[in-house]
């Protein structure tokens, strides 16, 4: 006679989170993770009956939702698009009775956008023929960021 274990409820602190979105995004490309949930023992779960809700926060720039689709078999997928550069916490709930910081996320500028950058020094402000000027200029993306 074989005895089947099943996994017991879902234990928010045992989640297993994989993929780059808990660690890099670049500004304005949708990133994602991927969530699998375990019970309070690291046993995967199955089923796909919890609900999740995923945030990134800053204190300086607020707190940022994403999107949580369910991928079966006690999988998630966790999708945000972030536009500000700059460090965030990346939090995970489970329900309404378990949230906590899974992890600490970089959100770099993205691609230089043209519009954006600018020009700054002498360089930019004029000179005459054969004078040596010096100049930087800063690169930016679409929403601004360095």
């Amino acid at each position: 006679m074989a005895v089947e274990v099943a996994p017991g409820p879902t234990d928010a602190t045992m989640l297993l989170l994989s993929g780059t979105g808990i660690e890099r995004a670049l500004a304005g490309v949708r990133t994602e993770f991927t969530i699998q949930s375990r019970d309070t023992f690291g046993n995967l779960k199955q089923d796909s009956a919890d609900v999740y809700d995923v945030a990134i926060e800053s204190e300086s720039r607020g707190r940022l939702g994403g999107d949580v689709s369910d991928l079966g078999g006690g999988k998630y997928a966790a999708r945000y698009t972030a536009t500000q550069s700059g460090e965030y916490n990346v939090r995970v709930s489970l329900g309404v009775e378990a949230s906590r910081v899974v992890g600490r996320l970089r959100v770099d500028a993205g691609e230089a956008y043209g519009p954006m950058c600018e020009g700054v020094g002498f360089a930019f402000e004029g000179g005459g023929a054969g004078e040596s000027l010096e100049g930087v200029v800063v690169l930016r993306d679409v929403y601004g960021n360095a």
